[in-house]
């Protein structure tokens, strides 16, 4: 990462990631700041720039972040990490095994996929669980659509 980025948008003109097999063709602005990201310990946590991350502490809802246990980019301590910016609440911060869920796999982005909706359940189950300040239940309805 730390060669990589740079050397391919002196040679491409941007960030080959499709050609190396590493993730998308980013363009040079969006790979250099994903790259400053991902080299600082607290990924974009620290970046003066993004002023919408002290809203963290204004949230007091509940919070339910996911990491994927088989994902290579995001671990759970990354993900544990990334909660700490939500200092008004106490965020519930789970391993999400694909096994456990019915599912060969997740990774990185491959949640809402359609072929891993049995990993849904979590949400589904995460929802109804909770409810609004009248103490009614809340309610997620999951509409799967399956191929033909």
């Amino acid at each position: 990462m730390k060669f990589i980025v740079p050397a391919g948008i002196a040679l491409c003109g941007y960030s080959p990631g499709s050609r190396i097999g590493f993730g998308e063709d980013l363009a040079p602005g969006v790979a250099r700041e994903w790259r400053k990201w991902v080299l600082d310990p607290r990924y974009f946590l620290d970046d003066p720039t993004l002023t919408s991350l002290r809203n963290g502490a204004n949230y007091h809802g509940s919070l339910l972040m996911l990491a994927p246990s088989d994902d290579l980019w995001i671990t759970l301590d990354d993900v544990r990490g990334l909660a700490t910016a939500f200092t008004g609440t106490q965020p519930d911060v789970r391993a999400l095994v694909p096994a456990a869920c019915g599912v060969d796999a997740i990774a990185h982005m491959g949640f809402f996929r359609s072929v891993n909706s049995p990993a849904w359940r979590v949400l589904a189950e995460a929802f109804a669980l909770q409810g609004d300040d009248d103490g009614h239940a809340a309610h997620l309805r999951v509409h799967v659509e399956r191929p033909a």
